[in-house]
């Protein structure tokens, strides 16, 4: 053995790697959670719009109380009378056009989560939404054994930004993959993940391939009674309830889908899920599938991209990183449509630098993450 002497001193960098990895101390993600919330609650309270993208999940709670039709919004909600005083007086309807037009393409258990805010007024509804979906997703990553750092991409502030409920299923995928970090004897270990899996599916827009694929596996490891609770309780019991909605839903599907015809599928991006697989990271593989089997909508459809680096230092920069794609994307917006640059910078700014990393890992040994969903080759 060499003595302590005789052994090479740490770097900067990899005491900064060491200091990254460890464990968070409580007060770094107080302070994080207070700036942030804090942040939020000014920027609604400061802006005139009521509520943002939970239109159809808020007022969808609304009128499934008040005529069991959670797809009719029209007793919940008058387009043309809510809305918002500008500064220069003018009053504003923003959801008279496209957005109730669309009407609710959601699953009635999504709305049914949403019952409980629906007795709250619009803006105290998406304060409470936002502080509490942040809150959660930081308490997920603490209880995971990760730290904060995929919070600060741009993706994941901007759907919170936005109320988006895409942010609710990347909670699922935090909640999921601390589960399978868990030792395969915990008890809760299979629960945890059917719970998060049927939650997962509440959008299968962002969360039905990552969904399917933890269903598949409890299957396979015959789990039946986590699966019968899970699924059972989150769209078993609303369809005793109310039967219709399942037809009623997929009629508003076709509605919504027809509202928004200027979206297109990447199904072209398959090509780096064949990387990503090729490179061993399978999470990455599930992240990416579901960005290329579904119509592209916005910046926070990357947001759950980084979740296979999540426990690595590289996480930091990557997420800090993701703040360049609407700089970049200004540049482009003269020669490509909106939907074209954000992706082509999301790509450019989160996916080829994920590849990049993972080849580097591979070539050097730099950690990626313990051990993620699907990852038999690193767990075993």
């Amino acid at each position: 053995m060499l003595d302590s002497a005789d052994q090479p001193r740490p770097t900067g960098l990899s005491m900064l790697v060491r200091r990254l990895t460890q464990p968070s101390p409580w007060w770094l993600w107080l302070i994080f959670f207070i700036g942030a919330t804090s942040l939020f609650a000014w920027y609604r309270l400061e802006k005139s719009y009521p509520l943002f993208d939970t239109y159809p999940l808020y007022f969808g709670a609304k009128a499934w109380l008040a005529n069991g039709n959670a797809y009719n919004l029209d007793p919940a909600v008058d387009p043309t009378t809510f809305g918002y005083y500008t500064k220069q007086g003018v009053f504003e309807t923003p959801f008279a056009g496209g957005m109730h037009q669309a009407g609710n393409g959601y699953p009635l258990p999504a709305n049914w989560l949403f019952i409980p805010l629906s007795f709250l007024t619009p803006r105290m509804h998406s304060i409470i939404w936002v502080i509490g979906l942040f809150a959660s997703c930081l308490v997920a990553l603490r209880w995971a054994k990760l730290p904060p750092w995929i919070m600060l991409s741009f993706p994941v502030l901007d759907g919170l930004r936005m109320e988006q409920f895409t942010i609710f299923i990347v909670l699922m995928q935090i909640i999921a993959l601390g589960a399978w970090n868990l030792p395969q004897t915990h008890r809760r270990r299979a629960l945890i993940l059917a719970f998060a899996s049927a939650l997962m599916l509440l959008k299968p827009s962002h969360g039905l391939v990552t969904g399917l694929a933890i269903l598949g596996y409890l299957l396979y490891q015959r789990q039946w009674w986590p699966l019968l609770i899970s699924y059972g309780l989150i769209w078993g019991l609303p369809t005793i309830v109310d039967w219709n909605w399942p037809l009623e839903w997929l009629q508003a599907l076709q509605v919504y889908n027809q509202s928004f015809e200027e979206r297109f599928t990447p199904w072209w991006l398959l090509l780096f899920v064949f990387i990503f697989w090729r490179q061993r990271d399978y999470l990455a593989c599930l992240t990416v599938s579901q960005l290329a089997l579904v119509p592209y909508t916005w910046i926070y459809s990357n947001s759950s991209l980084l979740l296979s680096w999540a426990a690595s230092p590289w996480c930091l920069g990557l997420s800090l990183l993701t703040w360049c794609i609407t700089p970049i994307q200004v540049l482009l917006i003269d020669r490509m449509s909106v939907l074209d640059s954000q992706l082509f910078v999301c790509i450019c700014l989160i996916i080829v630098p994920m590849i990049v990393l993972s080849r580097y890992r591979q070539t050097n040994g730099v950690e990626r993450i313990p051990s993620t969903p699907l990852n038999s080759s690193d767990a075993s």
